[in-house]
C-alpha cells in the first residue's frame, strides 16, 4: 500500500514537472498543436512505429492514422522507448475522419495519461513487456504476436484522465492506477474526433445518462471488453475513478503477484456480460461499485482476504461468485445484492457480514464457510441475509457460527453448524417454507433475543453436537407442516418459548436429558377449524424429563419419559383433546409436584378484559407409570378433565394432591407389591370413582376427601 501511494505520489509530481512541456512525439512535427502520426512500416493489416519519447502537451491532439500508404490498416502498434506521457487529446483516424481502430502502446517504462488526457480510440491496448522482450520487439516489430507480450507487467500504467473506446480496453502493467475522477468509458456510441476538454466531457456525459441504471444509456449494444492485468511482484491494481463497459462482454480486473492486491475506491460497471475481480496476491479491497448485468459477478481472492467497506456495494442481476481463499478472511461491511444464484464462499480467516445481502427473485444462494481452521461466521448486528427465494447457510470452520444479524428467506432456508458452537441471537425466519437449523459442532444455542420460526413448512431444529442444545430465545411455526426440535447428544434445556399454531409438534431429546425451564411456554393451538395436530414431547435421556415451566395446548398432548425420571413442577393445561403423560422403557418413576397443575381449562378474556378460566370438561388425561421403581406421586393437582385415569404397573401410587372429573377418576394399580395410598389432604372428586387394582395391591385411603358428585353441575 505504501509502494503504492508513493508511486501515485511521483507520478503527480513529475506530471506537474512535466506540463510545462512542449510536445515531444519522436520524429513527428505538429501543425498548430496538431500532430498526425502514420505507420513506419506495416504487416498486413497492422502498422508500427518506434519512438525514443512520446510526450504530448496539454491542448495539443495526437491523431493515429490507420493509413500506411494507400494501405488501410486496423491496429496501429507505438514502440515507445519512454514512458508515454499524454496531457493532450489522442485520436484513431482515417482519411479525416474517426476511426474505429486498436491503438496499442508498448513501453517498458510504462504509460502516464494526465488530467487533462483523453484517449479518442476505437480499441486501446497498454503493453508494459521488460527491457528485453521489448529490445526484441524493436529488432523485429512485424514478427510480433501481442499475446507474447501480455503476460509481461513491468512497469505502471496510470490514468487521470479519460479514455473513450469503442469496442476493447486492455491495461497490463506492473501497477495500473486510476485516481479519484479518471473515466475509462468502453461502448462509446459517438464515432467522432474530439478536439477539446469540452468535447469530450459532452460525449461521456452523453453516454453515461442512467448508467447506474445501465438500461438507458445512450450506447450501441457491440461485443467488447475491459482487462486490467498486474503480473508483476511489485505491483497491484487501484481504481479509484470509474471503469464503465457498455458493450456485450466482460470486465476483468485481475492482480497475479502484485503485493498492493485490489483497491477498488470507484467504480466498475459492466452492462451486457460477466465482470470479474481476480486477486491473487495482496487484499482484495471494495470501498466503491462493483456493478454487473446479464452475466456472472465474480470476486475471487487467493491472497490476503477480501474486505468489502461500509458504503461499497457489490451488485449483479445475474450469476453472483464471491470466493475467499485469502489469509485474511471475508469482511462484508458493505451491500451485496444479487438477482441470480449466489454463492459466497470462504475457505480461510473468519467470514464477518456486517452489511446487508439481498438475494433477489426466484434464486438460490449458497452462503458457507469452509475454512477448517479456528476461525468464525459472523453476522453482525448491522448485518443481515435476505432471500426472496432460498438459502442454504453452512459453516465448516471450528469457531463456530453467530447469527447477530437477520437470516430470512421467503421460501426455503437450511442452515448448518459442522464445528464449534451456533449462537442464535437474532431472528432466522422463512415467510412461506421449509426451515431447517441443524448443529452438528458444539452447542445449539437459541439466546433470549434470539428467534427461528416459519409459516406452511416444516420447521425443524436439531442438534448432535456433544454440548446439547438450549433454547433462551423463541421458535415458532404456523400453518401446514410439522415442528419438530431434535436433540441427539448432550442436554436439551428450553428456558423460552416455543409457539406453534396449526401443526404437530414434536420435542424429542435423545440425549442425556430434557429440562423445560421455569421460564418456559409451549403452546400448539389450532386456529383453523378442523385442524388436526397433536404435541409431543420425548425424552430417552437417562438424567429424565424434568419439566418447570408451562405447556399449553387445545390439541392431543403425549408427554413420554422413556429414561431416568420424570418431575412435572410447572403447569400444564390442554384446552380440547387428550393429555397422555407416561413413564415407559427405562423410566424411573413419575412425580407431579406441589406446585404443578394438569388442567382441561378453557382460558378467555372478558369485555372488560379479565381472564377468565373455566373448566372445558371434554378431554381425558392418562398418568401411567409403565416400569419405574419410583412409582407414582402426585402432590399438584389434576384438574377439569372428563375422566382422569391414574395407572401405575410399578412401586406405589401416592397421591398428596388432587384429582377431579366430570365423569370417572380411575385408580389402576398392576403392581403386586404396590398401593394405592390417598393421603390426608389428599381430594378425589369425580361422578364415579373406580379403582382396579390387581391381587396383592390395595387401596389406603389415609384422610383423603372422596368426593362423588358431577363437577359439570357446579
Amino acid at each position: 500500500m505504501r509502494k503504492s501511494r508513493i508511486i501515485t505520489f511521483a507520478v503527480a509530481v513529475a506530471l506537474t514537472a512535466q506540463a510545462a512541456f512542449a510536445t515531444n512525439i519522436s520524429g513527428i512535427s505538429g501543425n498548430n498543436g496538431t500532430f498526425n502520426i502514420n505507420p513506419e512500416v506495416a504487416n498486413g493489416d497492422t502498422g508500427f512505429r518506434q519512438y525514443e519519447n512520446f510526450y504530448l502537451s496539454k491542448g495539443d491532439i495526437a491523431n493515429l492514422i490507420f493509413k500506411y500508404g494507400n494501405r488501410d490498416v486496423s491496429k496501429f502498434v507505438n514502440l515507445v522507448d519512454g514512458k508515454v506521457n499524454i496531457q493532450g487529446i489522442v485520436n484513431t483516424m482515417r482519411d479525416g475522419n474517426f476511426y474505429n481502430g486498436h491503438a496499442i502502446f508498448i513501453s517498458p517504462n510504462g504509460m502516464v495519461v494526465g488530467e487533462s488526457g483523453v484517449l479518442n480510440v476505437g480499441s486501446l491496448s497498454v503493453l508494459t513487456p521488460s527491457n528485453s522482450t521489448y529490445d526484441k520487439l524493436k529488432a523485429n516489430p512485424t514478427a510480433m504476436k501481442l499475446k507474447d507480450v501480455q503476460n509481461e507487467t513491468n512497469a505502471d500504467i496510470l490514468i487521470r484522465g479519460k479514455v473513450l473506446a469503442r469496442d476493447n480496453v486492455n491495461l497490463q502493467g506492473a501497477h495500473v492506477i486510476l485516481p479519484e475522477g479518471s473515466t475509462i468509458l468502453n461502448g462509446v456510441q459517438d464515432n467522432v474526433v474530439i478536439k477539446t476538454q469540452e468535447q469530450a466531457n459532452e460525449i461521456l456525459f452523453k453516454n453515461l445518462v442512467n448508467t447506474l441504471d445501465m438500461n438507458t444509456g445512450e450506447t450501441e449494444i457491440r461485443d467488447g471488453k475491459i482487462v486490467i492485468k498486474s503480473d508483476a511482484k511489485e505491483g497491484g491494481i487501484n481504481i479509484r475513478g470509474d471503469v464503465y463497459n457498455m458493450n456485450k462482454g466482460s470486465i476483468k480486473v485481475v492482480n497475479n503477484q502484485g503485493t498492493d492486491g485490489i483497491k477498488v475506491t470507484g467504480g466498475v460497471y459492466n452492462k451486457n456480460g460477466d465482470l470479474a475481480l481476480v486477486n491473487n496476491a495482496g487484499k482484495t479491497l471494495v470501498k466503491g461499485t462493483l456493478l454487473n448485468q446479464n452475466g456472472t459477478l465474480l470476486v475471487s481472492d487467493n491472497g490476503e482476504g477480501i474486505h468489502l467497506n461500509s458504503g461499497s456495494l457489490i451488485s449483479s442481476d445475474g450469476v453472483l461468485s464471491i470466493t475467499n481463499k485469502g489469509t485474511n478472511g471475508l469482511s462484508m461491511y458493505g451491500d451485496v445484492v444479487a438477482n441470480g444464484n449466489a454463492a459466497i464462499v470462504n475457505h480461510k480467516g473468519n467470514m464477518y457480514v456486517a452489511g446487508k445481502v439481498d438475494l433477489k427473485g426466484n434464486s438460490t444462494a449458497n452462503i458457507v464457510n469452509a475454512a477448517k481452521d479456528n476461525s468464525k461466521f459472523q453476522i453482525a448486528s448491522s448485518g443481515s441475509i435476505k432471500s426472496d427465494n432460498k438459502i442454504y447457510m453452512e459453516n465448516k470452520a471450528d469457531g463456530g457460527i453467530f447469527i447477530n444479524g437477520e437470516v430470512t428467506a421467503a421460501k426455503n432456508l437450511n442452515m448448518v453448524n459442522k464445528a464449534g458452537d451456533f449462537t442464535v441471537n437474532n431472528k432466522i425466519a422463512v415467510t412461506e417454507g421449509n426451515l431447517t437449523v441443524n448443529n452438528a459442532g458444539n452447542k445449539l444455542a437459541v439466546a433470549s433475543k434470539g428467534s427461528i420460526g416459519t409459516t406452511n413448512g416444516n420447521l425443524v431444529v436439531k442438534n448432535s453436537g456433544a454440548n446439547g442444545m438450549i433454547i433462551d430465545g423463541t421458535v415458532s411455526k404456523s400453518g401446514d407442516g410439522v415442528t419438530s426440535i431434535y436433540n441427539t447428544n448432550g442436554e436439551m434445556r428450553i428456558n423460552g418459548k416455543v409457539d406453534v399454531k396449526d401443526s404437530n409438534l414434536g420435542i424429542v431429546n435423545k440425549g442425556s436429558g430434557l429440562v423445560i425451564g421455569k421460564n418456559a411456554q409451549i403452546s400448539n393451538y389450532g386456529t383453523k377449524e378442523g385442524t388436526e395436530s397433536s404435541t409431543n414431547i420425548i425424552n430417552t435421556g437417562e438424567d429424565g424429563l424434568m419439566m418447570y415451566g408451562n405447556i399449553a395446548t387445545d390439541k392431543t398432548l403425549n408427554i413420554y419419559n422413556d429414561n431416568g425420571k420424570m418431575v412435572i413442577n410447572g403447569d400444564i393445561n390442554n384446552e380440547g383433546a387428550d393429555t397422555n403423560i407416561y413413564g415407559r422403557r427405562e423410566s424411573t418413576g413419575i412425580y407431579v409436584t406441589k406446585n404443578s397443575h394438569i388442567t382441561n381449562n378453557i382460558i378467555s378474556t372478558d369485555a372488560d378484559g379479565k381472564v377468565v378460566v373455566k373448566p372445558a370438561y371434554t378431554g381425558d388425561v392418562i398418568i401411567r407409570n409403565v416400569t419405574g421403581n419410583d412409582g407414582l406421586i402426585i402432590d399438584g393437582q389434576v384438574a377439569g378433565y372428563k375422566n382422569v385415569n391414574i395407572t401405575n404397573n410399578k412401586g406405589n401410587t401416592i397421591l398428596s394432591g388432587s384429582v377431579e372429573a366430570k365423569d370417572t377418576a380411575k385408580f389402576v394399580s398392576t403392581s403386586t407389591d404396590g398401593e394405592v395410598n390417598l393421603n390426608k389432604g389428599a381430594k378425589v372428586e369425580a361422578a364415579d370413582i373406580k379403582y382396579g387394582l390387581i391381587r396383592g395391591s390395595h387401596v389406603n385411603n389415609k384422610g383423603a376427601q372422596i368426593i362423588k358428585r358431577n363437577l359439570s353441575s357446579l
